[in-house]
């Protein structure tokens, strides 16, 4: 085996190495057939820091762990300051790990994170984050047996004894529910929340709509608006940024399905946001990541196979809680769901120390069936 180098990625050839590299894990010698490859478009400009909404607000360094001219394994280490700012820590973090059947590269990868962070005057390291909280975040530690959905990570199980390994303990863990159609009608669950949402639309006077794909630019930006305000109390919630909201926006624009996407309004202002998106990792698996020249022709061959969705969003203004405006979002994308062909939804991610969401779900007849770690290590 040849001598282990970690190098900083520098310059543009260098970060397409550090894009392409997940192929090389879950599609070199033992592949993975659950792995969903993430679209290299969108990848190469939330890379690019030109483009990028992280970097108006985070600093990034990118690594590869190399063996001679072979890649054999990639990490980010950065400062997200917008989080330190909100939450008053003085933390980095780590993301985008990734790395071959290789220990001695994984403790390198995982050390050069935390020495870069360290130097940098900062007290503790926290991760996966690709590249915040509202990305892609948290390591699969339970579930590795069903593919990922839309915007969940994935990875193989022997990543969770790697990170442990090198001094990281739990910071909190994210849960995944599974719901279907039959375990939502049994003991009479469809039924009640029929009648709580016909209940709570009678007394809000709350008119329930569809996104406005015409509108998309303005849906946008108003939805924006709901999102920082429903989840500014979360655990690690930061600001996103508009341009970070744009960025996810418009990057799934395409796959977007309006018809189990619902606005509450009051008055015509936006008041909560229902965003459930085709489980489009369906027909992604069996593509390369390209859309061109032939990749759009897969996507719509296989877009017929797409019986599942995820609910991404789900919050309302902070004064219009407790008013029963989620089960009117429950019974609106589940009987819009039901008549595009998804008969199942994955809602995720939920806090695992969010009871009243845990509990909710449970009560519609999910199932808890994925779980995902985000990880920390102080420094001495």
């Amino acid at each position: 085996m040849l001598p282990l180098q970690i190098v900083p990625v520098r310059n543009a050839r260098q970060r397409r190495q550090f894009i392409h590299f997940p192929w090389k894990v879950y599609r070199g010698a033992n592949p993975d057939p659950l792995w969903v490859p993430p679209l290299l478009i969108e990848r190469e400009r939330f890379f690019n820091p030109k483009h990028g909404g992280f970097f108006a607000h985070g600093d990034v360094q990118l690594f590869l762990a190399q063996r001679g001219t072979e890649i054999v394994g990639t990490i980010s280490a950065h400062i997200n300051f917008l989080h330190n700012r909100t939450h008053n820590e003085h933390i980095g973090f780590f993301g985008f790990f990734e790395v071959l059947d290789d220990r001695e590269a994984a403790a390198a990868l995982l050390q050069i994170a935390c020495a870069w962070v360290r130097d940098r005057g900062y007290k503790a390291i926290r991760g996966p984050m690709n590249f915040s909280i509202n990305d892609e975040c948290g390591l699969l530690i339970e579930g590795f047996e069903l593919a990922p959905v839309m915007m969940m990570t994935y990875n193989p199980a022997r990543y969770v004894e790697y990170i442990e390994h090198q001094g990281f303990g739990k910071a909190i863990d994210l849960y995944a529910w599974i719901v279907d159609q039959r375990s939502y009608a049994e003991k009479g669950r469809g039924a009640k929340i029929e009648r709580v949402a016909a209940l709570a639309q009678a007394q809000t006077g709350l008119t329930f709509r569809k996104l406005n794909m015409q509108r998309f630019a303005e849906e946008v930006e108003a939805g924006w608006h709901v999102y920082n305000q429903a989840w500014a109390n979360n655990w690690g919630a930061i600001h996103m940024t508009l341009a970070e909201f744009r960025h996810l926006a418009y990057s799934f624009k395409p796959f977007l399905d309006p018809e189990v996407m619902i606005v509450a309004e009051d008055q015509r202002r936006m008041v909560g946001l229902l965003i459930a998106v085709p489980d489009i990792n369906i027909p992604l698996r069996y593509s390369d990541g390209r859309l061109l020249p032939f990749g759009w022709l897969t996507m719509l061959r296989r877009k017929r196979e797409i019986n599942q969705m995820r609910v991404l969003i789900m919050g309302v203004l902070p004064e219009y809680r407790r008013r029963g405006i989620d089960a009117v979002f429950y019974r609106e994308v589940r009987n819009a769901g039901l008549k595009r062909g998804y008969h199942t939804a994955e809602m995720s991610w939920i806090l695992e120390n969010n009871d009243v969401m845990n509990n909710t779900i449970a009560g519609l007849g999910g199932r808890r069936y994925k779980t995902y770690r985000i990880y920390e290590k102080k420094f001495s």
